[in-house]
């Protein structure tokens, strides 16, 4: 059964990597290269690295050279842009000085598929990061004042229940786990004068599964992935700007400016509203991309697998003309796009529409 990751255990897991990185080289439990950490899209990549800088002291890396200057407990920031060369990239996450973070907005780009260490950050409430500022304080006191104790427990650790519960057996994921149960003990240290020690050892347990979690997530390299990116675009969106309209396509073509067709098992979307929606993202991957792993999942709906495109053509009447035209749509399976408490798009837009009446009658 999938457990639900809460962000605040996979920045702690990164805390506990970056700090403790000389000790756990030289006991066996460093992951060697970086981590590719995937965000909700543009805005949320910037927020977070700003907390990152304000609670952690993360630095963002632009060049190797920049990286090259980096303190050995810091964790580096680099942000992926779509130009990015793949060779460039693994630089970065092949340096062994540093623990670096590879932030990427929306999409897993292609170059990056086979790459063992990836995870999806979900959202950090506002109350919880000065929590992570106040676990930063913890790890610079433990590492300041209890180098033989935090020694001692590496050198113990493949005794330990943790370990033989997650780093015993055939299993390609045995490094990574090695390395969060590792943290996982280093925080059971940090926190002893704070818990009991039946508390710490629960804790450490939820602790390793949320996070071995969030490192074998299979739907981050799969098609739900887009699914999830795409259906979140598309009612952010549709939060922001009221003058968008939902119009049945039986009922022809609307002069009202931006509208979304749609009919029992469809909605039909314009190229340009579209990648209007898709703008967030634009950092991390192009528009064409976006359309390729959209088909790739089944979400649109093409003519010939796509070989004439990404658009199909449909025939509506034009009031104005008085007859009837074709009109060429990102054809989208109707299920793939429900709100998050379920809605139809065009249901959602009622519904918003319905509270800001309400809201203006006030």
């Amino acid at each position: 059964m999938r457990c639900e990751v809460e962000g605040r255990h996979l920045l702690k897991a990164i805390l506990a990597m970056s700090f403790m990185k000389v000790v756990f080289s030289k006991c066996g439990y460093d992951l060697g290269v970086g981590i590719v950490v995937i965000l909700e899209n543009d805005s949320e990549t910037e927020q977070i690295i700003k907390k990152l800088q304000e609670t952690i002291d993360a630095k963002v890396v632009r060049t190797i050279n920049e990286l090259k200057d980096t303190e050995r407990y810091e964790v580096a920031i680099h942000r992926y842009h779509k130009y990015e060369r793949i060779e460039g990239l693994y630089k970065y996450l092949e340096f062994k000085n540093v623990l670096v973070l590879l932030m990427v907005s929306g999409i897993l780009p292609d170059e990056l598929e086979d790459y063992p260490y990836v995870i999806k950050l979900p959202k950090i409430p506002e109350n919880e990061w000065e929590k992570v500022r106040r676990n930063f304080g913890l790890l610079k006191k433990l590492t300041n004042g209890k180098e033989r104790i935090v020694q001692s427990c590496m050198d113990k650790i493949q005794k330990s229940d943790l370990y033989m519960e997650y780093c015993t057996g055939e299993d390609e994921m045995i490094e990574v786990k090695k390395t969060i149960v590792a943290t996982a003990e280093i925080w059971g240290i940090a926190q002893e004068e704070e818990m009991s020690e039946s508390i710490i050892r629960k804790w450490k347990k939820l602790y390793c599964e949320e996070v071995i979690e969030a490192f074998e997530g299979e739907d981050i390299r799969g098609y739900a992935d887009i699914r999830d990116v795409v259906r979140n675009l598309i009612f952010d969106y549709l939060k922001r700007n009221r003058n968008i309209k939902a119009r049945e396509i039986a009922d022809g073509l609307s002069s009202d400016g931006k509208v979304i067709y749609y009919d029992e098992k469809t909605y039909y979307f314009s190229e340009q509203l579209l990648k209007e929606i898709c703008l967030p993202i634009v950092q991390t991957t192009s528009f064409l991309h976006v359309k390729q792993e959209m088909l790739y999942s089944g979400m649109l709906d093409v003519n010939c697998d796509g070989k004439r495109g990404f658009t199909v053509k449909k025939a509506l009447w034009d009031q104005e003309k008085k007859s009837m035209t074709r009109v060429r749509f990102l054809k989208i399976h109707k299920d793939s796009l429900r709100s998050d408490e379920g809605l139809s798009i065009e249901d959602f837009i009622g519904l918003e529409e319905l509270n800001y009446e309400n809201r203006s009658n006030k």
